[in-house]
């Protein structure tokens, strides 16, 4: 199983669609998921009918994936992202986007 361990704080940033019914159950799988130490946050945001995740894995991808897939949400992004520079970008981007 491969886990993100190995490369020194790259971070995987996720996106997807979420209903308002589903983002109460996100949130506490979010934070069910850190206190798993399945990964570590670095910044999140669920709003409207969007949720945007940075986080560092600290589990298989398979178990993270099996922690945050909630009802029928549709994912619209996923990529790894570098640590340092790219990471704080990416943050600041989450922290001051205006909600849709």
């Amino acid at each position: 199983m491969q886990t993100m361990r190995d490369s020194a704080g790259a971070a995987l940033y996720l996106a997807w669609k979420v209903t308002p019914a589903e983002r109460k159950r996100l949130c506490d799988a979010l934070r069910t998921g850190e206190r798993q130490h399945l990964f570590r946050l670095r910044a999140w945001s669920v709003a409207g009918l969007q949720a945007r995740v940075l986080l560092t894995p600290e589990a298989p991808l398979e178990e993270i994936v099996e922690a945050l897939w909630v009802g029928d949400s549709e994912p619209t992004a996923g990529r790894w992202v570098r640590r340092g520079a790219a990471c704080a970008e990416l943050t600041r981007q989450m922290e001051t986007a205006p909600v849709p």
